[in-house]
C-alpha cells in the first residue's frame, strides 16, 4: 500500500509538471514567432535604405569627370525605383550597385550610418564633393505595398517591449515556482518515507545525494543546451539556473541531515562538507546568475551555525571566512555583480560581532584580514588604473567603510588591559588610509581619524583596575588615571595624525577634476585632524573638564603652538609656490609649474589651521579656558584669509563657526564664571565678551567687503550679541564693583537689562537710516521686543518696588531706581522720537507712483513700533517718579500700602504738572503731536488730583499752593496755545501799520 501510495505521488507530480511545460512551451513559441517577424521587418528596412541611398549617389558618382548628372537622368532613375514591380527589385538593385562599387571602392556599404535615418544624406555629400543645397533632394519613398521597396510596419528600429503577466507567469514565475515545487516534493517523499519505515537513514541519505546529483545535472545538462533552449527577449528560460538552485538547496540539506540528523558525519567534517557545497554553489553562479550566487553565499555564512561548536573555538573561523569572502569577491569582480561584493563583505565583517563573545584575538585578526581584502576589492581593483580626476564619490564602498568602522567602535571596548596591542588598531587605521587614499573613498580617511580619536579614548587602563591611578590630576577632572605606557600613546597618536594629515597634503596637491565632496574630505583630514586629535588627547589624559574649565596646560599649549608654527610655514611655502604659478614660472626643481589653485587651496588651508592651532595654544595656556574666544580669533582669521585669498569655501567655515560659538554661548550666557577681576572694565568680562565682539564684527567687514552674504550678516549679529553682553556685564560690574559673591539685585539686574538692550536698539537704528539692512532692522525690533517683555513682567510688576515692598538700593536720590525706570524710559522716548520720524519719511517717500507694496505696511509697522515705545517710556517714567517720590519721603522700603503724607501727596501733583509741562515743551518744539497729546492727559491728570484728591486730603498753605501751581500752570498753557493760534508755526506775522502807530502815539 505504500508503495501504491508513493508511485501515486510521482505520477501526480509529473500530470502537475508536464501541462505547465507545455504552457510555457507555447507562450515562448508565440513570442519567437513575433520576435521573427520583427527581425524579417528589420532586414527589409535595411535593404530599402541601401538601395534609396545607393541610388542617389550612383549618377553623380560614375561621371569620371566629377560633374554631376543631369536632371534628366536622375528623374529617370527615380521613376522605376518608384514604380518597379516586386519581382524586378533585384536586378535594379544589382544595375545600379555595380557602377557604384566600381567608381568608389573607397567608401564601403558597411560605413554607412544605416541605422540612423536623420544621417542619411551627410556622409554621402563628403564622398561626392557636392554641396548639400546643390544636391538633389531625396527621392520620394516608395508605395508600402511593395515590400522589396518600403519596409513593412514592423521594420521600425526594434525596442524591448516589457514583458506582459502572461508571459512572466508562463516563462519565468512557472520556472522558478517548479523549482520550489520540486524541492519540497522531495522533502515529503524524505518526510513519508521516514513516517512509514520504507527507508533506513543510511538509505535516505543515499536517495538524497542522488536526488541532488540528479537535479545539479539535469541543470548542467540543459544549461549546455542553453543555445536551443534561448529565446529572443526572454533568454534560457531560468530553467537550468532554477534545476541548480534546487539541487544546491538540496545538497545543503543531504549534508546537514547526515550530520545533525543521523550523526554520519563528524562536526570537522560537516564543516568542510557545507562550506564546499556553498563555495561550489557561488561557483555555478557564474555559469546560472546572481540569485545563485546569493543562495551560496548565505549557506556558507550560516554553516558555522548550522554546525555549531564552542564559542572558544572560532580560530578555524579566520581561514573559512577569508576562503568564502574571496571566492565571492572574485565571482562579483568576474561577473561585474557589485551586491555581491558587498553582501559578502557586510555578511562576514557582521561575523565579528559574533566572534567577540569567545576569544578577543581571532575577531581582531578576522576584521582585519576582512578589511584588507576589502580594501583589495573596493579601492584597488576599480580605481588603480583609473586617473584620480575621473574618480567620482563611490557611495556604495563608503558605506562598506562606516560598517567596518562601526564594528571596530564595538571591538575597541574588548581590548584587554596591560599593555595595549598596537598592532590591531594600528593596522586598521593603515588600512582605512590606504582605502582613503583613493579619491573615491576619500571619506574612509575621515574614518580613519575618527577609528584613531576611538582607539585613543578606549585606551585600556591596567593601572586602574589594578587598584590606583598612576597619577591624580588637579583641578576638577578630580583622580583620573593617565594613559598606560604614556610613550606609546603619545608616540601612537602623533604617528597616525601625521601619517592622515600627510595623506590629505598629498592629495590637496592633485586636485584637478576632483569634486568638491572629495576635496573637502581630504582638506578636513589635512587641516582639522592634528586639532582634534590633540583636543581628544588632551580629554584622555587631564579629563573632559579641564578644556572647558580653564586648567592651564602648558605641555598641550606647547603643542599646538608647534603645530600652528608647521601650518604657518606651510602657508608662506605654498603662497609663494600660487604665487610663481600665476606669473608662469617653473617649479623649483626645473619641473612644471605647479597647480596654482592647489597650491592657494593649501596654503588657505594652512593658514585656517595655524590660526586654528593658535587659538587652542591660547585656550591651553590661559586659566579661563577660553574656548570660545578662541573660536572666535580663528572666525576672524579665518575671514582674513577669504578676504585675502578670494577661495569661497572659507566663507562657510567662518559660518560654522559662528553657528558653534551662538549655540555656546545659547547653551551658558556666563562665559566667564568666577570672580572677573576688581578692575573697572579692563577685567576678564573685556576678554570673554570684548574679543568675540571684535573677532565677529571684524569677520563681517572683512567678509562683506567681497559680499554682503548670510555669512556677513551672521557674523555681524553675533558680534552685536557680544557687544550687547559686554556692556551689559561691565555696567553690572561697575555697580556692584565686581560680580556678587552670593546674591543679587534683581531689580538692578532688571533695569541694566533693559537699558542696555534699549541702547542696542537706539545705535541699530541710527545705524540702519544711514546702511539700511536686515540685521540692523531686525536686531533692532529683536531688541525691543526683548526691553518690552522684560519691562513689562519684570520691572512694572516682579521686581517693581511698589508691588513687592523690597528695598532699593541706593540713597533717597541716587539709587537702584535711576538705571532701572529713568534712564530706559529716556532711551525708549528718543527711540520713539526715532521711529516717529522714520515713519513720516517712509510716508513722504511713498507717495510717489513707484511705491512698492511694502511701503504702507513696513510705514505702519514703524508707527506701531514708535507708539509702544513711547507707551514704555512714559511707563517707565511714571513708575520712577512715583517711586522716587515715596523713597524721598519714605526710604528704602515704598510699597503703595504704606501711609502717605501731605508733603508727599502734594509732591505728586507736582510732578504731574512739571512733566506735563515738559512733554508740552518737547513737542511745541519738535512739532510731535502725539507728544502733546501726552502732554495733555497728565495736565488733565494733574488738574483731577488737585480738585479730587488735594482738595480733600490736604490742608493750610500746602492745598493753597497745590491750587496755585496747577492755575498758573494751566494759564501759562492757555496763553501758549493762544499766541500759536494767532500766528501758527511756519507763517509770517502780518506787518506793523506805521501809519496807525504814529496816530496811536500823537
Amino acid at each position: 500500500m505504500a508503495a501504491l501510495t508513493f508511485i501515486l505521488i510521482i505520477s501526480a507530480l509529473v500530470s502537475i509538471a508536464v501541462p505547465i511545460i507545455a504552457l510555457a512551451g507555447l507562450l515562448t513559441a508565440r513570442r519567437a514567432v513575433r520576435d521573427v517577424a520583427g527581425l524579417q521587418g528589420r532586414i527589409a528596412r535595411i535593404e530599402w535604405l541601401l538601395r534609396t541611398r545607393y541610388r542617389d549617389v550612383a549618377p553623380e558618382t560614375g561621371e569620371a569627370s566629377g560633374e554631376a548628372a543631369p536632371e534628366g537622368a536622375a528623374s529617370e532613375q527615380a521613376a522605376p525605383k518608384q514604380a518597379a514591380p516586386e519581382e524586378a527589385a533585384p536586378e535594379q538593385e544589382a544595375q545600379e550597385e555595380g557602377p557604384q562599387k566600381a567608381d568608389t571602392p573607397e567608401e564601403p556599404a558597411s560605413e554607412q550610418p544605416l541605422h540612423e535615418e536623420a544621417a542619411e544624406a551627410e556622409p554621402f555629400d563628403d564622398v561626392t564633393g557636392q554641396d548639400k543645397q546643390a544636391a538633389p533632394p531625396p527621392p520620394p519613398p516608395a508605395p508600402p505595398a511593395s515590400p522589396a521597396s518600403a519596409p513593412p510596419a514592423a521594420a521600425e528600429p526594434p525596442s524591448r517591449q516589457e514583458a506582459s503577466l502572461e508571459e512572466r507567469l508562463g516563462t519565468r514565475w512557472a520556472v522558478w515556482i517548479g523549482a520550489l515545487a520540486l524541492g519540497l516534493g522531495g522533502a515529503f517523499l524524505v518526510r513519508f518515507s521516514i513516517e512509514q519505515g520504507l527507508l533506513g537513514p543510511a538509505a535516505r541519505i543515499g536517495l538524497a545525494t542522488a536526488f541532488t546529483l540528479a537535479l545539479l545535472i539535469g541543470g548542467e545538462i540543459l544549461r549546455r543546451r542553453g543555445d536551443a533552449l534561448a529565446l529572443p527577449g526572454i533568454g534560457p528560460g531560468h530553467v537550468p539556473a532554477a534545476l541548480t538552485a534546487a539541487g544546491a538547496a538540496s545538497a545543503f540539506a543531504t549534508v546537514y541531515a547526515a550530520f545533525a540528523l543521523y550523526g554520519f558525519l563528524a562536526p570537522g567534517s560537516a564543516f568542510l562538507l557545507l562550506g564546499a557545497v556553498g563555495l561550489a554553489t557561488m561557483l555555478a553562479a557564474a555559469l546560472h546568475g546572481q540569485l545563485l550566487a546569493a543562495m551560496g553565499l548565505i549557506g556558507a555564512f550560516a554553516v558555522p551555525i548550522l554546525t555549531g561548536g564552542e564559542s572558544g573555538q572560532t580560530w578555524p573561523l579566520v581561514p573559512y571566512f577569508f576562503v568564502v569572502t574571496a571566492a565571492a569577491q572574485a565571482l562579483a569582480w568576474l561577473r561585474g555583480w557589485r551586491r555581491l561584493a558587498i553582501a559578502a563583505t557586510v555578511l562576514a565583517v557582521f561575523w565579528t560581532m559574533l566572534m567577540l563573545d569567545g576569544p578577543p584575538v581571532p575577531a581582531r585578526l578576522h576584521l582585519l584580514v576582512q578589511t584588507a581584502l576589502a580594501v583589495f576589492v573596493f579601492a584597488y581593483l576599480p580605481y588603480h588604473a583609473m586617473p584620480l580626476s575621473a574618480q567620482r564619490v563611490d557611495t556604495g564602498g563608503r558605506a562598506v567603510f562606516l560598517g567596518i568602522l562601526a564594528v571596530f567602535v564595538l571591538a575597541t571596548s574588548f581590548l584587554p588591559g596591560g599593555a595595549p596591542a598596537l598592532y590591531f588598531p594600528g593596522l586598521m587605521i593603515v588600512l582605512m588610509l590606504l582605502a582613503g587614499a583613493v579619491p573615491a573613498l576619500s571619506s574612509v580617511c575621515v574614518m580613519a581619524v575618527a577609528a584613531l580619536i576611538v582607539t585613543l579614548l578606549d585606551w585600556p587602563l591596567a593601572g586602574e583596575a589594578l587598584g590606583g591611578p598612576i597619577r591624580v590630576l588637579p583641578g576638577p577632572a578630580g583622580n583620573l588615571p593617565w594613559p598606560e605606557a604614556l610613550r606609546s600613546f603619545v608616540a601612537f597618536a602623533a604617528t597616525a595624525t601625521a601619517a592622515a594629515a600627510a595623506l590629505g597634503y598629498w592629495r590637496l596637491r592633485r586636485t584637478a577634476g576632483m569634486p568638491g565632496a572629495i576635496i573637502a574630505d581630504y582638506a578636513l583630514v589635512f587641516a582639522a585632524a592634528p586639532v582634534v586629535v590633540l583636543i581628544a588627547v588632551n580629554w584622555r589624559m587631564t579629563g573632559a573638564i579641564n578644556l572647558m574649565t580653564g586648567v592651564a596646560e602648558p605641555a598641550f599649549a606647547v603643542a599646538a603652538a608647534l603645530l600652528a608654527s608647521a601650518y604657518a610655514a606651510l602657508a608662506t611655502r605654498h603662497h609663494g609656490r600660487a604665487a610663481h604659478s600665476r606669473d608662469g614660472h617653473t617649479a623649483h626643481d626645473g619641473a612644471a609649474p605647479h597647480d596654482a589653485p592647489a597650491m592657494m587651496l593649501i596654503c588657505s588651508l594652512s593658514a585656517v589651521a595655524a590660526l586654528g592651532n593658535l587659538a587652542l595654544a591660547l585656550t591651553f595656556w590661559l586659566d579661563r579656558g577660553m574656548l570660545t574666544v578662541a573660536l572666535a580669533l580663528t572666525g576672524a582669521g579665518t575671514a582674513f584669509v577669504a578676504h585675502r585669498t578670494g577661495i569661497g569655501m572659507l566663507r562657510y567655515a567662518v559660518g560654522a563657526l559662528a553657528v558653534l560659538v551662538g549655540l555656546r554661548l545659547l547653551w551658558d550666557p556666563g562665559i566667564v564664571s568666577g570672580d572677573p577681576g576688581r578692575t573697572i572694565f579692563f577685567n576678564w568680562l573685556l576678554w570673554g565678551y570684548g574679543v568675540p565682539a571684535a573677532s565677529f564684527l571684524a569677520a563681517a567687514h572683512w567678509l562683506s567687503r567681497d559680499a554682503r552674504d548670510a555669512t556677513a550678516r551672521l557674523s555681524e549679529a553675533l558680534g552685536i550679541v557680544f557687544a550687547v553682553l559686554l556692556v551689559f556685564f561691565q555696567l553690572r560690574h561697575a555697580l556692584y564693583g565686581g560680580m556678587p559673591p552670593v546674591g543679587f539685585d534683581a531689580l538692578l539686574d532688571a533695569g541694566l537689562a533693559v537699558l542696555t538692550v534699549l541702547c542696542a536698539a537706539l545705535i541699530l537704528l541710527r545705524i540702519d537710516s544711514g546702511r539700511p539692512d536686515p540685521v540692523t532692522r531686525i536686531g533692532a525690533r529683536i531688541f525691543g521686543l526683548i526691553a518690552l517683555f522684560i519691562s513689562g513682567t519684570g520691572l512694572v510688576f516682579i521686581v517693581n518696588p511698589l508691588i513687592i515692598d523690597a528695598p532699593v538700593a541706593g540713597g533717597r536720590f541716587i539709587n537702584a531706581l535711576l538705571p532701572a525706570y529713568l534712564l530706559p524710559a529716556l532711551v525708549a522716548g528718543t527711540i520713539a522720537v526715532l521711529l516717529r520720524r522714520g515713519a513720516r519719511a517712509k510716508a513722504a517717500a511713498d507717495t510717489g507712483p513707484e511705491q512698492g507694496a511694502r511701503g504702507p505696511g513696513a510705514r505702519r509697522l514703524m508707527e506701531l513700533q514708535a507708539l509702544a515705545m513711547a507707551v514704555l517710556a512714559f511707563l517707565l517714567q511714571a513708575i520712577w517718579s512715583i517711586a522716587a517720590i515715596r523713597m524721598a519721603f519714605q526710604g528704602p522700603r515704598i510699597g503703595l500700602f504704606r501711609a502717605t503724607g501731605e508733603a508727599e501727596l502734594w509732591a505728586y501733583s507736582a510732578m504731574l504738572l512739571i512733566v506735563g509741562i515738559s512733554a508740552l515743551a518737547f513737542g511745541l518744539w519738535r512739532n510731535l503731536p502725539w507728544l502733546r497729546l501726552i502732554a495733555a492727559a497728565y495736565l488733565a491728570l494733574a488738574a483731577a488730583k488737585v480738585f479730587f484728591v488735594d482738595l480733600s486730603g490736604l490742608g493750610g498753605p500746602i492745598r493753597a499752593a497745590s491750587f496755585i501751581a496747577l492755575g498758573l500752570v494751566l494759564m501759562g498753557v492757555g496763553l501758549l496755545y493762544q499766541r500759536l493760534l494767532r500766528h501758527p508755526r511756519g507763517v509770517a506775522p502780518p506787518p506793523r501799520d506805521r501809519d496807525a502807530d504814529a496816530v496811536d502815539g500823537g
